[in-house]
């Protein structure tokens, strides 16, 4: 375990470069696939959240992410 720890500590640019990385990706994707992603992604996640708490189904969704 402390293999591993010292690693990150060794590598700590690497670590951000890789967050910096994967924020610019999504705000570039975001910006450029704009239209895309809200017809293939974003859409789900609303129609996944609104079906989600409604009814029983904010029981079930409180259920599985374990919540209740």
């Amino acid at each position: 375990m402390k293999k591993v720890f010292n690693w990150l500590k060794i590598n700590d640019r690497f670590w951000w470069i890789l967050i910096i990385s994967i924020t610019l990706a999504i705000i570039i994707g975001t910006v450029f696939f704009w239209g895309w992603m809200w017809k293939h992604i974003y859409i789900w996640i609303i129609i996944y959240l609104i079906f989600s708490f409604f009814g029983s189904g904010s029981d079930e969704w409180k259920k599985y992410h374990g919540l209740k």
